[in-house]
């Protein structure tokens, strides 16, 4: 029993004594991509619906703040002879939210882009309110 004990300290002890590395032998962090001004105006110059990929919205707009997965999406494909309108949101296997909120506090701008299987944006919606 004894063993077993000086073992167990042996083992902590030896990783309690392994030092870090120095600051000059640090790996190196991943270069955080600068993100552009949000607005209105870019988006509507830079996304197209139904044509902009996940990879277009990456390098024009930079990562999204968050990103919400939808598992159980309405598929596109209807059966034949039977017309129903599904709104993008139904149909979509992902949600890309973009925000910015002013310096002061007051306004923000929320910009969700619905994608399908595909990686296509199928539409976006813009909420541009005062926060107070």
């Amino acid at each position: 029993m004894k063993r077993i004990y000086l073992l167990a300290c042996c083992a902590i002890l030896s990783g309690c004594l392994h030092s870090t590395p120095a600051p000059d032998q640090t790996p190196t962090t991943a270069v955080k991509q600068e993100k552009p001004e949000l607005t209105v105006a870019l988006v509507e110059q830079s996304v197209i619906k139904g044509k902009s990929s996940r990879e277009e919205l990456l390098t024009k707009l930079g990562p999204p703040n968050a990103v919400v997965n939808h598992p159980y999406h309405v598929p596109k494909i209807t059966a034949p002879g039977f017309k129903m309108e599904i709104p993008p949101e139904m149909m979509a296997v992902e949600t890309w939210n973009y925000w910015n909120i002013s310096p002061d506090g007051l306004k923000g701008l929320l910009i969700k882009f619905h994608i399908d299987e595909t990686g296509v944006v199928l539409d976006y919606e813009v909420k541009d309110k005062l926060l107070k």
